[in-house]
């Protein structure tokens, strides 16, 4: 549940002060929903350093990904 609330899919963040919308973007997934907001809603281009912040953490997330691998890799074809 915190997650869907720190997401910001139903609400703007408009209310909130400024170090507090900074805040929302440690979220992965707000970043993912803003990006996509503004090419479908807005039909603009997302800025750079939105560009460079989804970057960031697809670049997290796979580093996690490679690494979960390569520890549990001879692990995971005993399940296949």
């Amino acid at each position: 549940m915190l997650l869907m609330y720190m997401s910001a899919i139903f609400y703007t963040l408009d209310p909130f002060s400024a170090q507090a919308q900074n805040l929302f973007l440690l979220n992965p997934i707000y970043v993912f929903i803003k990006y996509f907001r503004q090419i479908v809603i807005d039909a603009a281009i997302p800025s750079l350093g939105l560009h460079m912040l989804m970057l960031a953490d697809v670049a997290i997330v796979l580093g996690i990904g490679c690494w979960m691998y390569k520890k549990y890799n001879t692990k995971f074809l005993y399940y296949v």
